[in-house]
């Protein structure tokens, strides 16, 4: 069986209260052109973390330290003598390894991926939205569910449960069900959790030609899937 490994994790988001609140707060987390969930609106990624996501940040973060561990009293100057030793592709290393070892310093993460999967929970912001009814939002993100960001967005809204369901298409389940996760969230509190198997849903909502085309995300093999636990096909006095 196939499994979209690096897809999108489809979800819907229903806030229960007065829909005039409802529409302010769904309103006040949308960008500025109203196209989908900007989680920036809840917690900001500081701008210092918007580096290039290399597939050699390790080496170029290994490239800085060393330099930093053999120079005394670094100046500019020091950099810059330092960079006439290397060749052009190790100079843009050096620089990019700079901005990771700075930023891990100041802000303990080298990038917005790891600093976003720490505040959001998923890391990078949505990939798709769409809009349900007056009290639900549907929207995407990129492998994880963004549960650390809706926790904090119930925390807008006093005594007002938000109620978080993503579709989790990790478990290789028949005829095309998914596991559909639901976290109910309250006062930026968890306030209850459940699971049960579903036919495929959240993903009508969307037109999948063009997250595929925001993304680049592909088809990959992935073999590694878990049993599939006896009670999530207990649907007795679950909610949804």
């Amino acid at each position: 069986m196939k499994n979209y490994s690096d897809s999108p994790v489809f979800a819907t988001l229903t806030v229960e209260g007065p829909i005039s609140d409802v529409r302010a707060i769904l309103n006040r987390i949308q960008y500025d052109n109203a196209a989908g969930i900007d989680f920036n609106q809840i917690d900001r990624v500081p701008a210092q973390l918007d580096v290039d996501d290399s597939m050699e940040a390790e080496r170029a973060e290994k490239l800085y330290n060393y330099f930093c561990a053999v120079t005394s009293n670094i100046t500019y100057e020091d950099e810059l003598a330092y960079m006439e030793l290397l060749n052009s592709d190790d100079k843009h290393l050096f620089l990019l390894g700079k901005e990771y070892v700075l930023n891990r310093r100041q802000y303990g993460y080298p990038d917005y991926h790891e600093w976003c999967r720490e505040h959001w929970g998923t890391d990078r912001n949505t990939v798709a939205y769409a809009r349900v009814d007056d009290n639900t939002i549907a929207f995407a993100t990129h492998r994880t569910p963004a549960c650390t960001a809706i926790r904090k967005l119930s925390a807008w809204m006093p005594n007002i449960p938000f109620t978080y369901r993503w579709e989790d298409d990790t478990l290789n389940l028949p005829d095309g069900k998914v596991v559909r996760q639901c976290v109910v969230f309250q006062d930026g509190l968890e306030m209850s959790a459940y699971s049960l198997v579903r036919a495929r849903k959240f993903a009508n909502y969307f037109r999948m030609e063009g997250i595929k085309e925001m993304t680049g995300m592909t088809e990959t093999d992935n073999q590694d899937y878990a049993d599939i636990p006896d009670e999530f096909y207990d649907e007795e006095n679950l909610p949804f």
